[in-house]
């Protein structure tokens, strides 16, 4: 599978939806899959409004931590896809305790049946960096972060194997596609090993949810991190991250692209924000709406 990678920011706020800033909704869509990080309670209109097409698409939502502003528009998405006879395996993934809470709502509402198959797969927050998920496009990882509840975030890892140049033309285009799906093939009495003949590329998505900042995040190439606070007057006593202890991180990393998200609602105009800190040129602080494009 091949294609772009598109990012949606429909919730880039926090705690109080205030300031044209919802609560937390960030929506990875690749083919047919759509994958949302945290699940804030506008975040289903946002997506019926886009062209996602969440009704033909796998769903997958991963939940960083019990805080409501993070999981309080997940029941109302739930009944809107049984409602309009969604027929896929929709995965959850979170904390075990989050699991609990869930299927007790979708036990009582739902005393019969909502239709399809909802799959939860928990985290262990106390664990440093876990694979959670796996299939043939991608892969899904929990590393634990630093809040004030058990909380962790997420590594979305997409990968494909693509032919090194200089060996292409060795192969016969009728099994190209075969090395390509990660298997070997025969032909003319030669076995061609797809490890002699193609690499795997990746492109990596991290997401912190709330934390403070972190030295050890894993290695990735874009970079979707909070920054509640502008400098950390309040950051560190309330658990979240500022903008500018976070730059200071960011420049020691090998990241791509940086989008600043979680802003709190005491910037009523995001340039107070901005006035704040100095942001270099792959450091972005995206509005409501804003869709970003990746070639993969």
């Amino acid at each position: 599978m091949s294609g772009k990678i598109q990012l949606f920011f429909f919730g880039t706020g926090g705690s109080i939806p205030y300031s044209n800033r919802k609560f937390p909704c960030i929506v990875i869509k690749y083919s047919s899959y759509m994958i949302s990080f945290d699940f804030g309670e506008y975040c289903q209109f946002s997506i019926l409004s886009s062209k996602i097409k969440p009704l033909s698409s796998d769903i997958f939502i991963l939940i960083t931590h019990l805080h409501e502003d993070h999981i309080s528009g997940i029941t109302t998405f739930l009944h809107t896809l049984s409602l309009a006879n969604y027929d896929r395996r929709l995965i959850i993934i979170g904390p075990n305790s989050f699991r609990e809470m869930l299927f007790q709502w979708l036990s009582k509402r739902y005393w019969m049946n909502i239709g399809f198959d909802v799959l939860f797969l928990a985290f262990e927050p106390e664990l440093k960096f876990k694979r959670i998920f796996s299939n043939e496009y991608f892969r899904i990882y929990c590393y634990r972060t630093k809040h004030f509840t058990k909380s962790c975030g997420y590594l979305v890892e997409f990968y494909k194997r693509k032919f090194i140049k200089e060996r292409i033309s060795e192969v016969p285009q009728q099994i190209r596609g075969i090395l390509q799906d990660g298997f070997n093939a025969f032909e003319n009495e030669r076995i061609f090993k797809y490890s002699e003949f193609t690499v795997e590329k990746t492109l990596r998505i991290a997401y912190t949810g709330d934390t403070q900042p972190l030295l050890d995040l894993p290695s990735t190439d874009i970079l979707i991190h909070e920054a509640t606070y502008a400098d950390e007057e309040f950051s560190i006593e309330r658990g979240h991250s500022d903008a500018k202890r976070l730059l200071d991180i960011l420049n020691r990393l090998n990241v791509s692209k940086t989008f600043l998200v979680h802003i709190s609602a005491r910037y009523k105009d995001i340039n107070e924000f901005l006035a704040k800190i100095n942001l270099p040129t792959n450091v972005i602080v995206p509005k409501e709406g804003d869709m970003f494009e990746f070639d993969f």
